[in-house]
């Protein structure tokens, strides 16, 4: 995607496709691989009045070693700023972005 395609299509997540208003703080979750689509995401919510941008990044190579390697109570085990995390998500001030699937 071409970096004015990519703006206008970040515009368009964060004024259209989620429930964002100013002074809002967006969680963005995304594969690593669209780490670029997440900076414009980020750029577009700074512009529009974010307070904060948060973004996780999720590693399919990672997470295939927890399955793989640990035990089963480090399976079921959320580190404790996950939890947090997830709590958050109830709040009405925070917006959430989840991206997935292949992009280009």
């Amino acid at each position: 995607m071409k970096p004015d395609e990519l703006r206008r299509y970040a515009e368009m997540i964060v004024r259209s496709c989620i429930a964002f208003r100013r002074g809002d703080t967006l969680l963005q979750m995304v594969n690593i691989g669209h780490r670029e689509l997440a900076v414009a995401i980020a750029e577009a919510a700074y512009r529009a009045g974010a307070l904060a941008v948060d973004v996780t990044y999720e590693d399919n190579r990672v997470y295939a070693a927890k399955i793989q390697h640990a035990s089963k109570a480090a399976l079921g085990h959320q580190a404790p700023w996950k939890a947090a995390q997830w709590r958050a998500f109830g709040e009405e001030t925070v917006a959430t972005v989840q991206v997935m699937g292949e992009f280009e």
